[in-house]
């Protein structure tokens, strides 16, 4: 019962009153009402001028202004313009977390070590070491992205088998190791970089040249069906054509370490990339577009993180 609901009450009352002294009669609902008037009001809300309940006041009218701004964001992002950026390099103006679909491996002052696209799962052990590591987001894709921050700290031409002319830095490979998937590989006599794709028939390469030397760059590749893209520093280079699709990662293919980079086509043992360092090794189950592959360069690191 509020307050104008009392007040009329005790009206009433009064003309309850003045009518009983009118017709010389007592009034019998007076008591009744009185003891219903001074319930009602003993039952009305009492202000809370504490510390406490002026701060419980002024947090819910902060909650329910952030709700409805948030409301308002979320219809504008929606149906106006973005607000909210979803992947690196993408349109809006407010970063939201947790979105990243990446999966990164080899980070700065990191040894490299083999990535299994399968987690191995099981007990941490000497033999097992990384139970949850793997390039998961990569099975079973036919299109997919792969990114690598190199640097070429040693240009210089390296001894190798005879035969192998190039020196490897990116090698997926089938289960046990003797069948290449993919490989990125630096010319042993040239800042070129070549791209394969192997299946049952070999692809034409996709050639970059003239990357960086004793500076750091990024290599990015989109994988699709039927073609492959190369980006040097976020920027398309240039895409070829794939004969035939190469079989999309499986549980058992691999990407090897820097040092355990082992047989090629040609059967000789290719040695670790002398003078190579590969950080950042990152996985996209997903085709990324150009604006997050140029987005993404903020995360190149300085040549100072190479030792």
């Amino acid at each position: 019962m509020d307050a104008a609901r009392t007040q009329r009450i005790a009206e009433v009352l009064k003309t309850t009153k003045a009518l009983g002294k009118t017709i010389k009669q007592p009034t019998v609902a007076a008591p009744a009402v009185l003891t219903a008037l001074k319930e009602a009001q003993s039952r009305l809300p009492v202000a809370d001028t504490s510390k406490s309940g002026w701060f419980i006041t002024i947090a819910m009218y902060v909650i329910a202004t952030l709700l409805a701004v948030g409301l308002i964001l979320l219809v504008v992002d929606k149906w106006i313009t973005p607000i909210y950026v979803r992947t690196p390099g993408g349109p809006g103006l407010i970063t939201v977390p947790g979105t990243d679909n990446g999966q990164v491996f080899w980070p700065p002052a990191s040894a490299n070590m083999n990535i299994p696209i399968k987690p191995p799962g099981g007990t941490k052990s000497a033999i097992n070491p990384n139970p949850t590591l793997g390039a998961s987001v990569l099975e079973g894709q036919s299109s997919y992205t792969i990114t690598a921050d190199v640097y070429i700290k040693d240009e210089m031409p390296q001894t190798l088998p005879t035969g192998v002319t190039e020196r490897f830095f990116v090698y997926l490979a089938s289960p046990g190791w003797t069948t290449p998937r993919l490989t990125i590989s630096l010319d042993n006599n040239k800042n070129t970089v070549y791209i394969r794709a192997y299946s049952t028939s070999v692809n034409t390469p996709l050639v970059i040249d003239n990357v960086p030397i004793r500076s750091p760059f990024r290599i990015g590749l989109i994988i699709k069906p039927y073609a492959m893209e190369g980006y040097l520093n976020g920027k398309l280079v240039k895409t070829v054509n794939l004969k035939i699709p190469i079989p999309a990662p499986q549980n058992g293919d691999s990407f090897l370490s820097l040092a355990n980079m082992g047989p090629t086509i040609s059967s000789n043992v290719v040695p670790a990339s002398t003078g190579i360092q590969v950080f950042n090794l990152t996985a996209f189950g997903y085709e990324i577009d150009p604006t997050e592959m140029m987005g993404r360069m903020s995360t190149l690191p300085s040549g100072s993180a190479y030792s």
